[in-house]
């Protein structure tokens, strides 16, 4: 009765497919960002930062998602790797399988004092507003909410290309996106980001135009287009 898409390239692919008769394809802007849950209270970043041993005056980089092989962080840590500066910080929030793992590379590349693996983070808002680029790598994304989340808040993102990506990263516009297996485009790209604040901060707040598109509000506005479709009966 009713096939829900969350990225254009599927949507485009779904309405190609045989659907029952009276049945019709749909897209939505994924689970949808509540602004709410993204409001940090006034010097919630700099507190974080205290609470975790990131410099204030640092460039802090963050990424957030299941520790696993599709979300890519092993990439973060080659690039983190090709960058010399001691300014440069890096905190990846979550949890999973790989964690151990990902520890060892830390330790192996001599990062242990600039990249931190720092858990789930129930507090999102001052996790972002801890921030000043925010990196996904992954190498899939149906959509990738936690990228649309940190541009909500204004963070410019470095993101991997993928069908989800695409629906709201421009080139050089609100961040840079990189292949999801090239450290050196990832290491460039924040190379660039870190070396000129007002090309970083004029980034962020044009991420936060196309974030809107995906707010919870449009979400919930389809959702009931498409309850009212299949009750209707098409």
């Amino acid at each position: 009765d009713a096939l829900i898409t969350i990225n254009r390239e599927d949507f485009r692919r779904a309405k190609k497919f045989h659907l029952r008769p009276g049945g019709r394809v749909y897209r939505i802007p994924g689970v949808g960002i509540c602004k709410e849950r993204l409001k940090a209270d006034e010097g919630a970043g700099e507190r974080w930062r205290q609470q975790h041993g990131i410099p204030q005056k640092a460039f802090h980089l963050l990424a957030m998602g299941e520790l696993n092989r599709n979300k890519n962080h092993a990439v973060i840590l080659q690039a983190m790797k090709r960058l010399s500066s001691r300014e440069i910080f890096c905190s990846i929030a979550g949890e999973g399988k790989l964690g151990a793992e990902l520890e060892r590379k830390i330790a192996a590349f001599g990062l242990e004092d600039r990249v931190r693996l720092v858990g789930y983070q129930e507090d999102a808002a001052s996790f972002l507003a801890s921030g000043d680029a925010f990196l996904f790598p992954s190498r899939r994304e149906g959509l990738g909410m936690a990228a649309l989340e940190a541009m909500a808040v204004g963070l410019p993102v470095i993101a991997a290309d993928n069908r989800g990506t695409r629906e709201y990263m421009c080139q050089g516009v609100n961040g840079y996106v990189c292949r999801w297996n090239h450290a050196e485009e990832f290491a460039a790209s924040i190379r660039c980001l870190q070396q000129a604040p007002e090309i970083c901060r004029t980034m962020g707040t044009a991420a936060k135009k196309p974030a809107e598109y995906f707010a919870v509000e449009r979400t919930v506005q389809i959702m009931e287009k498409v309850y009212r479709h299949v009750l209707e009966g098409g």
